[in-house]
């Protein structure tokens, strides 16, 4: 079976035709600017820096989700193979 560094260590390479994408970096630099102008709108540096701080949670979580949903994905299609390969 893969270990998770490994699957880990491919994720990014899996992943990089999609980062890479005119669509998502389409949809990063708009999402970017729908932010930052929000930002802008916010009273007080205080709020502005718990506005990033907790947009910075949400992505990390998020992040965190993906990873543990690839990691899984891989893992189970690795058990589906060696299932298969064992009829």
């Amino acid at each position: 079976m893969y270990s998770d560094s490994c699957i880990e260590d491919t994720m990014d390479e899996a992943m990089r035709s999609y980062t890479e994408s005119r669509t998502y970096k389409t949809e990063q630099t708009e999402i970017n600017a729908v932010i930052a102008a929000f930002r802008d709108t916010l009273p007080t540096e205080a709020h502005k820096r718990e506005f990033v701080r907790l947009l910075n949670r949400i992505n990390d979580a998020d992040a965190e989700f993906s990873v543990n949903a690839y990691m899984c994905g891989v893992k189970m299609g690795a058990k589906l193979f060696q299932q298969d390969m064992r009829k």
